[in-house]
């Protein structure tokens, strides 16, 4: 799949559709958000996102997933607990 436009990776694009619904979830008015869609408000939350620094390297991050996703033992229910005598 051809990646289109120059947000390869897909971080900014995210950020600034985040900044979007954040702004209708705080009721501003569309006719704003549509004012910040390719220059202002969105687009800069967008960049400065993209721009920050890694808080992990992509080797940490798979085995932080691949730690969350491990099967594990379910938790005891407390229904299943005997009752103490």
């Amino acid at each position: 799949m051809a990646t289109v436009g120059t947000d390869k990776s897909g971080v900014t694009t995210v950020a600034h559709e985040t900044k979007h619904v954040k702004d209708l979830m705080h009721n501003v008015p569309y006719s704003q958000i549509v004012a910040t869609d390719t220059s202002g408000t969105a687009e800069a939350y967008g960049a400065a996102i993209a721009a920050s620094p890694e808080d992990m390297s992509q080797q940490e991050a798979e085995a932080y997933v691949a730690s969350v996703l491990e099967p594990r033992e379910p938790p005891q229910r407390l229904t299943d607990v005997s009752p103490p005598k």
